[in-house]
């Protein structure tokens, strides 16, 4: 089909093709959002100061008086200020018509109002009637009589007509009524709404309005009060979130609260669903919110959404039960006009309990959508060069209408010479509808040294990878190393000196899903692996899933971000301190071999530290809770561990997880009030007393611990939830001591643990 139209396309007439259905470029920026005009003898340490304070708090740049420079011609600063400025806030107040140079920046803010219609006045009455401003009675009368006495009567007449048109203008009134910090909140959301309509969220990347846009348009009933759900569902690469982004920059200003959920599938993976739908109320409420689980939100919280128009876009989703628990079978807490697109590769996702109004299946891409599309990624215009032209319709038939795949070739292709074109579109013969990103990606990444693997950007085959790493055939063309472990059981060899040619590695990743299993059949094995790897320092993330050395390196990459080891044979990361200022992330999750977690202080940035199934684990080092982001420490079922202590904790700690360890005895790490709010588990362990630093502590996320009666020493509001195991050491009736315990205030609700 595309052939045809190739040989029938006038190249001529396309050279003009309009460009109305690409996205609008975003507005100018302007040096202010807010230009406030006041008379300081009324409101200046008063209400001016608290809505300044307001403006500032929510990130609203605001020009006020007091900002401009010493020495500078002040009358042109504020003219410059105003110009250079998209909302105007105008506090009326008795005195502000005493001050000509109140009424010369009225004037200038009116004349900007009236030339552009994206710039927008809003008036606020302080004490004062908004008649005696529209009408110069009251107060004014008098001002206004002595500027007839005095002054040129063609600028007192200039003067009554912004005061007129001004005080037409839908404001705030300050009368007493409602208190200013009321006032001052309703004015923030005006502003906000102002501004959101000015500069809509931005897309990243070019758009085409195609069909698929027009269709999801069309639907959305925007004036209706009915709650709407719109499917959007294809092949991974169509278009489906740029699609949904784009209706969410269009529309997303026009309600009182929006969220753009990205990635849900892999970020519900990664986090978890409370994470997700944490995200979602706080996006919604505009505020932090803390909840235990999705199945279980407070009343109040439902009353507070179900009074919102809001708009969502939950991008990615994969079952439908996920998007039952974020939505609820009935919607039941959206308000009335609100609306919800979803984003899926599965049809089936939406045909669920939940209400789905209108499924869309993108369609691709017509050729004259496509080449535009292509052409904006390659040329940064709409339409090709001149000498490209043939190529590109090449390029485009390609591409199948398949928006990532224009995209990547665009990209791939930009700035390229012709004979270079022609090579890269002769290899390309032509790539199947399946994950196009991956594909296309995979396809492109080959044809970057096709007869020398180690002259490519990224690994991923796994006879590549082997050859490249035994032979010691790197270059420093390679950036990413992939190899899935599962596609061949050959034990693993590496160079001594692999690595050494490859100073920009950022990413090694040796995965294995079934290392468990692996590590179980290994014994004695001879493993070709060097005792000591030399890792380039440009390594960012290092995944080694069960891993067969006893220990990787003695110096470690200072850029690396993340450290992934989990099964594996580790006994120890390094001696001493190591000086790894980027690090976020440890994980040796049963890596049974593991007998201490060394001096982490020369890791400030260290945010999560899994231990979890270290069973020869003898000892954490108390540096781990003297780090300034650390937020999880995980150490659960290592059953070698004796002590957690430290002489300080960090105030961002959010959780410690040190359940099943049955020879934990020792507690003593020092809480503060900053960690009410936590989780924190120490249930199956052999602690038999509650640790004096806690009781202090209130509203904990989550409590566990072992059955005793120092749990009726527990406060009030001391936990949402409380998880109770059996002691470790039997030294009493369990039964008996449940029977003291459980009627103190604190036990709200209980949920016994069982037996490890």
């Amino acid at each position: 089909m595309y052939y045809s139209i190739i040989n029938t396309w006038s190249q001529t007439q396309n050279m003009h093709m309009a460009s109305s259905n690409i996205a609008a470029a975003a507005p100018p920026l302007t040096r202010y959002d807010v230009f406030i005009s006041f008379n300081g003898r009324d409101t200046r340490n008063g209400f001016t100061s608290h809505l300044h304070s307001a403006l500032c708090k929510n990130q609203i740049e605001t020009f006020i008086d007091y900002r401009i420079e010493k020495g500078g011609e002040i009358w042109q600063e504020l003219v410059e200020a105003i110009r250079d400025s998209i909302v105007y806030l105008v506090i009326f107040s008795e005195s502000y018509a005493q001050s000509k140079w109140c009424l010369r920046e009225l004037v200038e803010i009116m004349e900007c109002k009236n030339k552009n219609g994206d710039y927008h006045v809003i008036p606020v009455f302080y004490k004062i009637e908004p008649s005696h401003v529209r009408k110069q009675t009251g107060s004014y009368y008098s001002i206004f009589a002595e500027y007839e006495r005095n002054l040129d009567h063609g600028l007192v007449r200039q003067w009554r007509k912004v005061l007129f048109d001004a005080a037409n203008i839908s404001g705030f009134e300050c009368n007493g009524r409602r208190t200013e910090a009321e006032i001052i909140e309703g004015i923030i959301k005006m502003v906000v709404q102002k501004l959101n309509h000015k500069y809509t969220n931005e897309l990243r990347s070019p758009f085409i309005r195609d069909q698929n846009y027009a269709c999801i348009e069309a639907f959305l009933k925007m004036q209706s009060r009915e709650v709407q759900t719109i499917g959007i569902w294809g092949m991974g690469g169509i278009g489906k979130t740029t699609l949904a982004a784009a209706i969410f920059k269009e529309f997303s200003s026009k309600f009182e609260a929006s969220c753009f959920l990205e990635n849900v599938r892999e970020e519900s993976s990664n986090h978890g669903l409370n994470h997700i739908f944490k995200k979602l109320l706080c996006d919604l409420l505009e505020e932090k919110v803390h909840i235990s689980t999705p199945k279980v939100i407070s009343s109040a919280i439902i009353r507070r959404l179900r009074r919102k128009k809001v708009f969502i876009v939950l991008d990615d989703v994969h079952t439908s039960e996920l998007l039952e628990t974020l939505l609820g079978v009935g919607h039941d807490y959206l308000g009335f006009g609100s609306k919800v697109i979803v984003t899926t590769r599965d049809k089936h996702v939406l045909q669920g309990r939940v209400i789905v109004d209108y499924i869309h299946e993108v369609k691709e891409m017509n050729f004259e959508n496509s080449l535009k599309l292509f052409s904006l990624n390659a040329f940064n215009k709409h339409c090709p060069e001149n000498e490209y032209w043939d190529l590109s319709m090449i390029a485009v038939a390609y591409a199948s209408g398949i928006p990532l795949a224009l995209k990547v070739l665009g990209s791939f292709l930009r700035s390229k010479s012709y004979n270079e074109w022609e090579s890269a579109l002769a290899k390309l013969k032509a790539v199947p509808n399946g994950d196009i990103q991956q594909e296309m990606g995979h396809k492109i990444v080959d044809e970057e040294s096709t007869k020398n693997p180690g002259g490519r950007s990224r690994l991923w085959k796994s006879e590549e990878v082997r050859d490249i790493l035994k032979n010691n055939k790197g270059t420093d063309a390679i950036e990413t190393i992939f190899l899935d472990m599962t596609q061949n059981t050959d034990e693993l060899c590496i160079s001594s000196q692999a690595f050494r040619k490859m100073p920009n590695l950022r990413l090694l990743a040796f995965a294995d899903n079934k290392a468990f299993q692996r590590k179980k059949k290994r014994t004695n094995e001879t493993l070709d692996l060097p005792t000591n790897l030399e890792l380039p320092n440009n390594l960012r993330y290092i995944q080694w899933d069960g891993c067969p050395l006893k220990s990787l390196t003695t110096s470690w990459p200072s850029k690396l971000v993340q450290l992934s080891m989990p099964y594996s044979n580790v006994e120890k990361l390094w001696d001493g301190k190591q000086n790894l200022p980027s690090l976020e992330v440890i994980n040796l999750e049963c890596s049974r071999s593991m007998k201490e977690c060394p001096d982490l202080s020369g890791c400030p940035n260290l945010k999560l530290v899994r231990l979890t199934g270290c069973a020869s684990l003898t000892h954490v080092h108390p540096s781990v809770f003297s780090l300034p982001k650390l937020e999880s420490l995980h150490v659960y079922e290592c059953n070698a561990l004796t002590a957690l202590s430290s002489e300080y904790c960090s105030p961002s700690l959010q959780s410690i997880v040190a359940y099943n360890c049955p020879n934990l005895q020792e507690f003593s790490v020092p809480m503060i009030g900053d960690h009410s709010g936590i989780h924190l588990h120490l249930r199956s362990t052999a602690l038999n007393k509650l640790p004096s630093s806690i009781f202090h502590l209130k509203d904990l996320q989550h409590f566990s611990f072992p059955i005793s009666e120092s749990l009726m020493d527990l406060p009030t509001n001391f936990a949402f939830q409380i998880s109770l195991s059996d002691p470790v050491q039997h030294k009493y009736d369990t039964a008996i001591t449940l029977h003291k315990v459980l009627p103190s205030p604190v036990f709200q609700s209980v949920n016994l643990a069982p037996k490890p």
